[in-house]
């Protein structure tokens, strides 16, 4: 029984040490994995440092070909759109220069119609005042004629009215002193009877 108890403490004391052995072996390995993946961590984050800062450089460079990009892009459009306005204006003037000529020739030719209705009105004026004229000396004629027959014709009226009358007053005259002398015989005849 001796012998065995030995054996058991034996067994027990491998059992503890190999135990320790295995803790030891256990801390040992934990620490060199942790250890590993300090590294690693380490190794990531430099790696991603390293990533981040070339982003970052990348990012910034294309920040600056952007910025550049879009400079040259407002400065060409800005001299488009300058170029555009320069000639809008050209334009501009120009249509105002010919408008200014046209109306200008519009104008000479409106005065010049406007002299020659003017003119055309003057001779049409003098025309119309000198047949006035004439038509006036005419019916002044007329009116002489016409005139003189009509006194002519009243005068001849009156004339053959006057002989008319003279013949009609004498014929009364006559049968007046016939009646006269037939009243006179006939009182003499009574005068004579009684």
């Amino acid at each position: 029984m001796a012998v065995a108890k030995n054996d058991v403490d034996e067994a027990m004391l491998a059992a503890t040490k190999d135990i320790e052995e295995a803790k030891v072996a256990a801390r040992e390995e934990v620490e060199a994995v942790s250890a590993a993946n300090k590294l690693d961590v380490k190794a990531a984050m430099a790696v991603a440092k390293n990533d981040v800062d070339e982003a970052m450089l990348a990012a910034t460079k294309d920040i600056q070909e952007a910025k550049v990009a879009a400079r040259e892009e407002v400065e060409t459009s800005m001299a488009s759109t300058k170029r555009e306005i320069s000639n809008a204006i050209i334009a501009a003037q120009t249509k105002v220069e010919e408008a200014k000529v046209a109306a200008r020739d519009e104008i000479a030719a409106a005065m010049a119609a406007n002299k020659l209705d003017v003119k055309a009105a003057m001779v049409a004026a003098k025309m119309d005042v000198e047949e006035a004229k004439d038509a006036a000396k005419m019916d002044a004629e007329e009116s002489k004629v016409a005139a003189g027959e009509e006194i002519a014709a009243a005068m001849a009226a009156i004339k053959s009215d006057a002989k008319a009358a003279m013949v009609t007053a004498k014929a009364d005259v006559e049968e007046a002193k016939i009646s006269a002398k037939l009243d006179v015989e006939e009182a003499k005849d009574a005068a004579r009877q009684e």
